[in-house]
């Protein structure tokens, strides 16, 4: 049986583990931090009231990829985002979404020598060998 495993900042945590954490908690934390405004947030990520408090209050999926960029970008500009921090806002939503982090996916898209690095590793050749068994 696969286990899954996200990273937050150089540590792996499992789904489970993972699970544990809100990504809506913790972009409200993060957002808060910055001393951005909810109604001003929402705005300049083109969204309802409604939607952003779902999302704050765990009542919805974390955003899109591509909101989550917007999301990342607005805070990061406010007062930039460590390392940490970063890998945990994405982590956390990919595993509310059951997707690859999207700074990873973004990443993979736009380096076609890090994906021959992956296909290249014993642990791909090894995974894809016991996949689904």
């Amino acid at each position: 049986m696969r286990k899954e495993a996200y990273a937050i900042g150089r540590t792996f945590f499992t789904k489970r583990e993972c699970d544990k954490s809100s990504f809506g908690g913790y972009l409200r934390t993060l957002r808060q931090e910055r001393k951005i405004g909810f109604d001003e947030f929402r705005i300049l990520l083109g969204v309802s009231k409604a939607y952003l408090n779902d999302v704050e209050t765990d009542r919805a999926r974390p955003p899109t990829p591509e909101v989550q960029v917007k999301m990342f970008n607005y805070l990061n500009e406010a007062r930039g985002l460590t390392f940490v921090e970063t890998t945990k806002f994405y982590s956390l939503a990919a595993v509310g979404r059951g997707e690859l982090p999207a700074d990873v996916a973004i990443f993979l898209t736009s380096d076609v020598r890090a994906v021959e690095e992956i296909r290249s590793s014993s642990g791909y050749n090894e995974f894809w060998q016991n996949y689904g068994k």
